[in-house]
């Protein structure tokens, strides 16, 4: 069993740089809607207290939003999507369904301290990832449900923020600040610059031996294969830069532009090499790169916007 689970944090969730992506959004999202009110502000006092429940519910929410992903019907859209672990054999739905109601629990014992409030938006979140689930209910074309796949991890990053910000303004007794939607922009469009890239996991072309056997099989071409992943990355590409523009924008809100001006100039420089790497070899590899610059590209961002300016300021 244990090698079962390690193979799906390997191949499906990587729990390592979840758990970081979840702690760092989580505390972003507290320090910079501390800062929209006061861009002088020092660290809150309340910042710990709101980051533990902030923090271990948004890896939670992570974690559950992937289940329900898995948990889809492959059957009709599966030339769309990467393959399903439940189809691969190392794990199963009634072991994904128990880590669901399990990880449930524990973010009930987190919220309800926080107020009926806190829970009634964790409950909202959590009916969203039941449409997620079953999203095949909805009259949704076939082609278009690449594009709700975006969406939909946009949507669920942004949720994660507004929980997070919501742990902050419970604490605070400060009611929303309706600035703060910039940020939950930069969260909906790391979200789907990281579909985008998962994406990139296409079934293998099959051979010409194999086309000339079967041509009615509905297994991609090689050169169908290559000019849909190349449309990704450079859609991939675009998104980043999007993402880009906006944090440079959200930075503008709380007058630090150093430390977002130079994560975006990492960002954007290490994402036109992997875009360029991959569009040369169209290997696993620079995809497996673009996955992983997608989150830690995201990661710096936040660190950026709501974490580095307390301590920019006071050097």
């Amino acid at each position: 069993m244990t090698h079962r689970w390690l193979r799906y944090q390997r191949e499906v969730f990587p729990v390592v740089s979840a758990l970081v992506l979840a702690g760092v959004l989580a505390v972003a999202a507290i320090g910079y809607s501390v800062l929209l009110r006061d861009a002088a502000s020092p660290v809150p006092p309340y910042l710990a207290i709101a980051a533990i429940p902030a923090g271990v519910c948004a890896f939670l929410f992570m974690v559950q939003f992937q289940i329900a992903r898995i948990l889809q019907s492959y059957r009709s859209v599966r030339p769309q999507r990467i393959y399903s672990p439940t189809q691969a054999g190392f794990v199963t739905p009634q072991e994904l369904g128990i880590l669901t109601v399990g990880s449930g629990l524990v973010q009930l014992g987190l919220t309800i301290p926080l107020g009926w409030t806190l829970l009634g938006l964790m409950m909202l979140i959590w009916g969203f990832f039941w449409l997620v689930r079953h999203e095949r209910l909805l009259p949704i074309p076939p082609k278009a449900r690449p594009f709700l796949a975006l969406a939909q991890r946009g949507v669920a990053v942004g949720l994660v923020a507004v929980f997070a910000l919501g742990c902050e303004w419970r604490l605070s007794g400060v009611y929303p600040v309706t600035r703060v939607g910039i940020f939950l922009l930069v969260c909906f469009l790391n979200g789907a610059t990281a579909e985008l890239a998962m994406r990139l996991r296409l079934p293998l072309p099959k051979s010409d031996a194999e086309i000339d056997a079967d041509p009615e099989s509905d297994r991609p071409t090689p050169a169908t294969v290559k000019a849909l992943r190349q449309r990704e990355i450079v859609a991939w590409l675009v998104g980043l830069w999007l993402m880009a523009l906006v944090a440079l924008a959200a930075a503008t809100l709380i007058e630090v532009m150093i430390p977002v001006a130079i994560a975006v100039l990492l960002l954007l420089t290490a994402a036109v090499f992997v875009a360029w790497r991959f569009l040369s070899t169209l290997s696993k590899l620079w995809a497996i790169a673009a996955r992983s610059l997608s989150q830690w590209g995201g990661i710096l961002l936040y660190l950026a916007l709501g974490i580095l300016p307390f301590y920019v300021r006071s050097l």
